[in-house]
């Protein structure tokens, strides 16, 4: 049986999709299981499927983008990929498209379990990692670098990024590290706010946090990894700054200004009554790649603006 026979012949598959969508799928939620990365891939591969942002990123700064054939919708850097063929979203894959592109290897963020036994009915060999906290993102480096056979360029990539964390961390230690709300999904522009999704502890943007020199106040042991705030709960957080992260700022044509009047009802806010509710509009921020350093940084520079930034 040949692939295309084979996608035809088996079950739809989908993923559910629902309110806070895109924005935390693709960048925010890279968890999963157990996260097996075959030690070697014998040929290398030449035709490359990336199913996420993350892993599109990191494949190009890894110097094998001219082997990427497919990405998904979501997938917008670096701006060669924009042209690359579309596999469908992180959610909801089209088997169909990935079938066509007559991939070798296709690569997968650790949540990606369901899909990974779907391509491996189909014969197609897969690479899954975790970019859950920053750790892993460095350790993914090294995993995919393996796994399309440029191990050195995956050592390099790794080691240019911790330094640049390293100097981030220099720079900030010390300093008081102010309680801080990540606000990652609300209805931007509206003129005033009724809820907000927040990131939770152990995600990518609580660890980024954390390397800046912040401390969330979002508590352990809430439901699920982004939280529904209330208004209420915001009132009884009370954070010290609020970073308000809207990766869809820049698509939008949006002003930070307008994005921020949505804060101005809450004077109650600590935050907000201080003039520290910062509105973080780069698509990058929602990315847990090889631009992860950038992250840190931009959280960095907003909740220590004193510190001496070079």
């Amino acid at each position: 049986m040949t692939r295309r026979q084979a996608i035809a012949a088996s079950t739809p598959f989908g993923f559910g999709s629902a309110g806070l969508s895109v924005i935390l799928a693709v960048g925010l939620l890279g968890c999963g299981t157990d996260g097996l990365i075959p030690t070697s891939i014998v040929p290398e591969p030449q035709r490359i499927v990336s199913m996420s942002p993350a892993l599109t990123e990191t494949l190009f700064a890894l110097g094998v983008g001219d082997r990427v054939v497919g990405v998904t919708r979501l997938c917008l850097y670096p701006e060669k990929a924009l042209d690359l063929p579309k596999v469908g979203g992180y959610l909801d894959p089209n088997w169909e498209a990935i079938v066509a592109l007559e991939p070798d290897l296709v690569v997968l963020m650790e949540s990606h379990a369901e899909a990974e036994r779907r391509l491996a009915r189909l014969g197609i060999q897969t690479v899954r990692v975790n970019q859950q906290k920053v750790a892993d993102i460095l350790t993914s480096f090294q995993q995919l670098a393996r796994a399309c056979g440029v191990l050195s360029r995956g050592t390099t990539l790794r080691s240019e990024v911790e330094q640049s964390l390293e100097r981030i961390r220099i720079t900030v230690a010390g300093r008081p590290e102010p309680r801080v709300i990540i606000s990652v999904g609300r209805e931007a522009g509206s003129g005033h706010l009724a809820t907000v999704w927040a990131a939770g502890p152990g995600t990518f943007l609580d660890d980024a946090l954390r390397l800046a020199g912040g401390v969330n106040a979002v508590p352990g042991g809430v439901a699920g990894a982004y939280p529904e705030i209330s208004m209420e709960g915001l009132l009884q957080l009370d954070p010290d700054d609020i970073l308000d992260v809207i990766p869809e700022l820049e698509a939008d044509g949006m002003g930070a200004e307008v994005a921020l009047g949505d804060w101005r009802g809450l004077g109650s806010l600590r935050a907000v009554r201080e003039g520290r509710v910062h509105v973080l509009g780069r698509h990058s921020l929602s990315i847990p790649g090889p631009r992860v350093a950038e992250v840190v940084e931009a959280f960095a520079r907003v909740l220590h603006p004193e510190a001496r930034w070079r």
